[in-house]
């Protein structure tokens, strides 16, 4: 990514998520707690941010994601 990061899921069972993110020493830079029902699309802006390898991990209390990304 170039700082943008879209996050799109659909078919959401309703549950409360937690998505962070994090760098790869594993300090947590980003963290949202939010109730996701149906279809999810969600841009971050990560400009902010230093180039480099980070970590996204997108939870309920069933399922976990996690997917590498760096931001350039």
């Amino acid at each position: 990514t170039n700082g943008l990061l879209n996050i799109e899921m659909t078919d959401v069972n309703p549950s409360n998520y937690d998505i962070t993110i994090t760098n790869i020493l594993g300090e947590q830079i980003l963290t949202v707690n939010q109730e996701i029902s149906g279809i999810y699309n969600n841009k971050i802006d990560l400009s902010r941010f230093s180039k480099g390898t980070y970590i996204i991990k997108i939870t309920n209390n069933m399922k976990v994601f996690t997917e590498k990304f760096i931001i350039k």
